[in-house]
């Protein structure tokens, strides 16, 4: 039996600067073959797809690892592995759209804060950063699912399946994976913009500050559907012009576990108690490896 792998839309497609869609494997949608790369233009369909109906859907796909392409099938039985699409690329550039005077301190000498994850449930954000990464809503909508009751068993309509992570002890650094100038208002104060020329080396400088924490680098799913690496990576579509690539550092080993209810009803005086601290990393420069851009997109210079 041939293996299906689950993914994510997001794992196959990427929005454009544009907002239109982008391939990023080798695809072969029913008899239509899309290479990497491939840009849709609006209202344009993907081997007779829809794609903008089909963002919450979950992705399945067999993978052929001879011919190097992807099998889409967006609707398949839901007998899939739920594994992790292995193989895919690295991302070639990341970015980081904040104020110059802290990505200078980034560049020169590798200084990055990671915050709890927790910590962007704070109201005091800009509505950018405000979302709770903790919590994972999926509305079934009017489908009917029988629910038991006191009288036997009924349908039941417009459910909604909350699924909740209460281990605090996990810290996050954000980046877009797409040199988008709109990110500079969405992110209110950005001046600048951090780009990582080379990912694989920036992950291996960072993976290795946090010795008791397990690094995950993986881009950030918008969805109703979980990703296959958990809440962390999944977030409202409402985002999705953040285009994000997250590293996160969780500890498994020492969790720091918070009260369910107080994390569903968003009570950030009692989670406030248990917040870990934050952490500043500092890997020295990364110059060899990164250059920052003024908004304009002019790279700049500093004095050595």
């Amino acid at each position: 039996m041939e293996e299906i792998y689950q993914s994510n839309f997001f794992d196959l497609f990427e929005f454009t600067v544009e907002d239109t869609f982008a391939t990023r494997v080798n695809l072969q949608v029913d008899n239509e073959f899309y290479p990497k790369g491939f840009t849709f233009k609006k209202e344009q369909k993907c081997g007779g797809w829809d794609l903008y109906k089909n963002i919450n859907n979950v992705a399945l796909n067999k993978y052929y690892p001879k011919e190097g392409y992807r099998k889409l099938l967006f609707f398949s039985p839901s007998i899939s592995s739920n594994k992790p699409l292995p193989n895919l690329q690295s991302e070639v550039k990341l970015y980081r759209f904040s104020k110059l005077k802290y990505l200078q301190y980034s560049l020169l000498k590798g200084t990055f804060l990671l915050r709890p994850s927790i910590y962007y449930l704070k109201e005091e954000h800009n509505q950018a950063r405000l979302d709770n990464e903790h919590i994972h809503e999926n509305f079934i909508g009017n489908t009917k699912v029988e629910g038991i009751t006191e009288t036997g068993w009924h349908n039941i309509a417009d459910l909604t399946i909350t699924e909740i992570d209460s281990n605090l002890n996990q810290y996050i650094l954000c980046f877009s994976y797409s040199y988008d100038t709109r990110l500079y208002n969405e992110f209110k104060g950005s001046d600048a913009c951090l780009v990582i020329s080379n990912t694989d080396e920036f992950y291996r400088r960072v993976s290795k500050e946090l010795k008791d924490y397990l690094c995950i680098p993986k881009r950030v799913s918008y969805s109703n559907k979980m990703d296959t690496h958990g809440l962390m990576f999944t977030k409202n579509i409402k985002y999705f012009i953040q285009k994000e690539y997250r590293y996160l550092w969780t500890n498994f080993k020492n969790p720091i576990l918070c009260d369910s209810l107080y994390l569903s009803e968003s009570n950030y005086s009692e989670i406030e108690k248990k917040i870990p601290k934050d952490i500043e990393i500092n890997i020295g420069s990364i110059e060899d490896i990164a250059y920052i851009l003024d908004k304009n997109g002019e790279r700049i210079n500093f004095k050595s």
